[in-house]
């Protein structure tokens, strides 16, 4: 962290340092009107550090789905929880400074402080006033925030100090304008349950056993409204359960416009599409601090325990500070390793996300490569047939979100996607948003109940709750929490028809000098595509299978404690690119035949089943050699390109054998048909492995 030598009210700071990505700058078009009211009252969240856990970022990296590999969020807690001594230091610091420590979220890493204003800008070095925008005042700041040396290593954001509006909804009003009243434009609407028709998601599952997590910064819902909608629907009415962060609560403006039509559009979206589904409803202000403690609060809730979590707020890349961003992302990774798959709206206005700086912008949470990014179309169809489906662009107002992060990396499950460089001078490389599309125009949009009115409401904030709803119908039939589900996405959008690609359309915006055409395959304004949920569920089903043996259906993963992350291996090695690696480490190994199981036929191809033992231990790579124990199970293919090129002739009980293959350790390996839960060796074709057996080699 850089040194801070200011001096603020006669003391010296020499001995701060500055938190790293802090700065902020006023907002435009807004005036300083004063210093803030040193005994004003006022809560920020410190956000900790926390025992590191290196392989969680790589879930970034290859297709995982390692299903029931995630931890239970009490599992979380225990193992990457904050530090006590860390956040007793916090609690010293804070005590030091007038502050008290409200509340501690250990498995989030963070703490909510309160105290007065004075308080504050002493203990952070920051100068509080407020100031006056054209449409809002909020308290704020100015430069950076900054903290004790001795606690340097220790904290990473600083967050809640400045409390200006910090995120958008991004939803649309349908209203008859010239517009959209020229001759080609057919004005089309649809209830939610017709959007899942078209989309051909199964309406034969009920979500009774899973929650869907919704994120609300202001306005609420009736529910007697929202009992009548559901009838009116012939759906049954959500249970839902509304969640206080930060002191926020459900209250409803009576402005259908304004907040209220994000919160009801969620729910009626989600409670809609998912029949039987509950729903918790988070709401906390409208702030970086209110936004991350009810993205944590949502992720960690042992009581409610979402699957999937629908965010349909956000904001351009530049309109954030870098230690935000890091937070919601730390957040969102925390996501994954418990198995919740975070929805996330791609923006409403364009390749330029509504900044107009002649330049192209992506918004955020969407870009978090850990937030599945849901982008807009333009959706036409009767009943279960979709005639025409385009990029949803009616002007740099109204139009959907897409393009290259100027913060994230490209991720490795996003490197076959054709991720063009960003439209930007510089041209840059970085994570592409959306991953998938939905129907968002407003002209083509949802027919919704609030505020008494009967109205058409647009935008990706449709979307990310319809995703939301999909997930939920996917956990249900699957039988456990899909998870951060990107990498499988992209390694399944190659395999039939689980999208409809979207190919017509651009998200030009006469705000950028530059933005995206869709076309084949991944594109910049609607992903991978629109999903057909029916092909989709089954393609899921099927790659589950592909594992050679380790998880097939009917076979539920036992309760384990799983090594953290979807990446078994300590490292990644390039077969993990493969669809069928399970992402462990590659072990070359002799042993005796233990047990030869009767050969098995399932994902079109036979395979062998071998129990052997008296493991020597030749090679191996990507892990310690400690995990490899003196028996396993093998799962060797033939019969198939992927396979053996040829039978194995004459295996029999009592025989040596070698091979190499991919190990599955046993915290990892399940039972599945002739393996009594022994550690796992497949994979034992290509590209990786072969089988020598009495002094012939088959690979």
């Amino acid at each position: 962290m850089d040194k801070d030598n200011r001096s603020l009210s006669g003391q010296q700071r020499s001995h701060y340092v500055r938190i790293p990505g802090s700065e902020r700058t006023a907002l435009p078009n807004t005036r300083k009107t004063g210093p803030v009211n040193p005994d004003e009252e006022m809560s920020v969240t410190v956000l900790v550090r926390r025992p590191p856990a290196p392989s969680l970022l790589k879930k970034t990296d290859t297709p995982p789905f390692s299903l029931g590999q995630h931890f239970t969020r009490e599992e979380f807690a225990a193992a990457h929880g904050a530090n006590e001594s860390d956040l007793k230091k916090v609690e010293k610091f804070a005590h030091n400074h007038g502050l008290a420590v409200k509340e501690v979220n250990p498995a989030a890493g963070s703490m909510l402080l309160t105290g007065t204003a004075a308080s504050f800008s002493k203990a952070f070095a920051v100068e509080l006033a407020h100031y006056e925008h054209p449409n809002f005042t909020y308290r704020g700041r100015i430069g950076h925030v900054s903290i004790p040396q001795e606690l340097a290593d220790i904290v990473e954001a600083v967050l809640g100090l400045d409390e200006r509006p910090q995120l958008k909804p991004h939803f649309q009003v349908f209203e008859e304008t010239e517009e959209f009243a020229r001759p080609n434009k057919t004005r089309i609407s649809y209830t939610p349950v017709e959007i899942a028709e078209l989309y051909n998601f199964p309406s034969n599952i009920n979500c009774s056993e899973q929650c869907i997590g919704i994120i609300e910064l202001g306005g609420g819902y009736n529910p007697a409204e929202l009992q009548q909608y559901f009838s009116s629907l012939g759906v049954a009415e959500p249970a839902i359960t509304n969640v206080s962060v930060n002191g926020a609560t459900n209250q409803p403006t009576g402005d259908a416009n304004g907040p209220d039509g994000e919160v009801v559009l969620d729910i009626e979206i989600a409670g809609a599409v998912a029949p039987g589904v509950k729903i918790a409803v988070y709401f906390a202000p409208n702030t970086d601090a209110g936004f991350l403690n009810a993205i944590t609060t949502a992720i960690h809730d042992t009581q409610n325990k979402p699957s999937v979590i629908s965010i349909s707020w956000g904001n351009a890349e530049n309109q954030w500070t870098t230690q935000a961003m890091k937070a919601m992302d730390r957040a969102f990774q925390d996501a994954a390793a418990v198995g919740v798959t975070i929805c996330c709206a791609a923006g409403d206005r364009g390749s330029a996300d509504g900044v107009n700086d002649g330049l192209v912008h992506v918004d955020f949470p969407a870009s978090s490569p850990f937030a599945l990014a849901c982008g807009g179309t333009r959706l036409e169809g009767s009943g279960d047939t979709i005639t025409q489906e385009s990029v949803w662009n009616e002007g740099p107002d109204s139009s959907t979100g897409g393009g290259v992060s100027d913060v994230f990396d490209l991720p490795v499950w996003q490197t076959s996607a054709n991720v063009p460089p960003s439209a930007n001078p510089e041209g840059r490389k970085g994570r592409g948003v959306p991953d998938v599309a939905g129907d968002a125009d407003p002209a083509t949009g949802y027919q919704i109940l609030v505020d008494g009115q009967r109205t058409v409401i647009g935008g990706t904030s449709a979307v990310a709750p319809l995703w939301a709803g999909l997930i939920a119908l996917i956990n249900q039939q699957l039988g456990h929490p899909i998870g951060f589900v990107n990498p499988t996405l992209y390694a399944l959008s190659t395999r039939g028809s689980a999208f409809y690609d979207i190919t017509i359309g651009n998200n030009e915006s006469s705000r950028e000098s530059g933005a995206y055409t869709a076309g084949p395959g991944w594109d910049a304004c609607t992903g991978l595509g629109s999903p057909d949920g029916t092909n989709l569920i089954n393609a899921l089903q099927s790659f589950k299978t592909s594992s050679g043996g380790i998880l097939m259906s009917g076979h539920a993963p036992a309760e384990k404690h799983p090594i953290f992350g979807h990446t078994l291996s300590n490292e990644r090695l390039p077969f993990h690119v493969n669809p069928l690696s399970l992402h462990g480490p590659l072990v070359h190994l002799k042993g005796t035949i233990k047990k030869v199981e009767p050969d098995v036929t399932f994902h079109g191809t036979s395979h062998y089943h071998l129990i052997i033992n008296h493991i020597e231990l030749i090679s191996i790579k990507g892990a310690d050699p400690s995990i490899v124990t003196d028996e396993c199970f093998c799962a060797i293919r033939y019969g198939d390109k992927l396979g053996l090129g040829q039978p194995i002739e004459g295996l029999a009980e009592g025989q040596l054998i070698e091979l190499q293959g991919e190990y599955i350790d046993k915290n990892h390996a399940y039972p599945s048909l002739g393996n009594p839960g022994d550690p796992v060796l497949h994979f034992t074709h290509h590209p990786v492995g072969f089988v020598i057996y009495k002094g012939k080699r088959y690979e």
